[in-house]
């Protein structure tokens, strides 16, 4: 009998979740069960009631709660651009609180949990809304995510996601570079999520041969 691979979190989680439910290798060991919804903040993440041991639980959320809401979508076609048309960030101390409610709900899920770090949003949608302060900010505050769960008595796994894209870490500093991954200003493209979860399917975790995932994590 498989073991049960849940998939929570917002919008991010929601396209994840397909690639998962593809991946040949990763239905070889698991079912596959997503549980995300666009636009779910953290702290109303939809998890599994109850788990097995040998379950895995991998989130992808925090994005949703990075800026306050001064978004503008623009239509023109078949493309979409997310806007954020202000950068009002999510204070620090905001965000120590909101980690906290996650992990108390994560706390009694007694299985192997995931969390994939924010990917980047809001980068270059335009030249009038470019602002360098929003990829320096996500960056520092992905830092802070890892420090956080890492900084427990029962850690959980947190994985940078420029790690698993298939493209130079460094290069994706830049964000005129990074802003070419990405389909609205916000999501990725999505062959980028089916390229996280392969690269994630060669790691033990999810029945791949490769060890030591939980060091897969950069402070760059």
């Amino acid at each position: 009998m498989k073991n049960n691979l849940f998939v929570c979190g917002g919008s991010h989680a929601v396209r994840l979740a397909k690639a998962f439910e593809k991946n040949a290798d990763i239905l070889k060991i698991f079912t596959v069960i997503s549980l995300a919804k666009s636009g779910q903040i953290s702290t109303e993440i939809s998890l599994p009631p109850r788990v097995e041991k040998g379950d895995l639980v991998f989130i992808q959320t925090f994005g949703n709660e990075l800026f306050k809401k001064h978004i503008y979508i623009e239509k023109l076609g078949n493309k979409k651009t997310i806007h954020l048309t202000k950068v009002h960030p999510t204070a620090p101390k905001d965000f120590s609180k909101i980690y906290g409610v996650l992990k108390k709900k994560l706390e009694p899920l007694d299985c192997k949990k995931i969390i994939l770090d924010n990917i980047y949003r809001h980068i270059c949608c335009c030249t009038k809304h470019k602002n360098p302060l929003i990829i320096t900010y996500q960056r520092k505050q992905n830092k802070e995510l890892r420090k956080f769960f890492s900084s427990t008595d029962r850690p959980d796994v947190v994985i940078d996601h420029r790690k698993f894209l298939g493209l130079n870490v460094r290069k994706l500093r830049d964000s005129v570079f990074y802003e070419k991954v990405l389909v609205d200003s916000v999501h990725l493209k999505q062959h980028f999520y089916d390229t996280i979860v392969g690269e994630l399917a060669t790691y033990t975790p999810f029945g791949g041969r490769r060890s030591g995932l939980s060091e897969q994590k950069t402070t760059i």
